[in-house]
């Protein structure tokens, strides 16, 4: 598995004519916080990504792979990459010595039976910025599931 390593910003209103880029597209995010705007004029996302998220509601750090057949667990696609072993490549985008666990964390996977990426998260993780961390993992089609593990140690 290839593994990317970004980080974003919070994406601004669109009111003030903003847009947040990544790498294969414009997104901008409106001010509805689970609205994704995609540029029409942008070509499409590549295929969607797996993997694990950092986000504190201001920066947003992911370690992404594209899914195979070795990335096949139970009824999902999911990566084999924990945060304590991935966290020293990230730790530095949020400008503290911190432990793993203390900035909210998630994963995403992706369901086999459907195609829709879920972005599991804590209870920490704010709702606003789950628009972010999907177009982070190039998910068109995606939905939220909350699991207590990953609110744990949350500050």
């Amino acid at each position: 598995m290839t593994e990317r390593f970004a980080k974003i910003r919070p994406a601004p209103n669109l009111d003030t004519g903003n847009q947040v880029s990544t790498p294969r597209r414009k997104i901008a995010i409106s001010s509805q916080p689970t609205q994704l705007h995609a540029d029409v004029r942008a070509e499409p996302p590549g295929p969607p990504l797996i993997g694990l998220f950092w986000d504190d509601g201001t920066t947003c750090a992911v370690v992404t792979c594209v899914p195979d057949e070795s990335s096949r667990s139970g009824d999902y696609l999911d990566c084999g990459f924990t945060h304590r072993a991935k966290w020293p490549d990230v730790a530095d985008r949020f400008g503290e010595n911190l432990p793993h666990f203390v900035i909210p964390r998630g994963r995403v996977q992706i369901d086999i039976s459907t195609g829709v990426g879920i972005v599991v998260h804590g209870s920490a993780t704010q709702e606003r910025r789950l628009a972010v961390i999907a177009a982070q993992f190039q998910l068109t089609e995606w939905k939220p599931r909350l699991d207590e593990y990953y609110s744990r140690d949350c500050g």
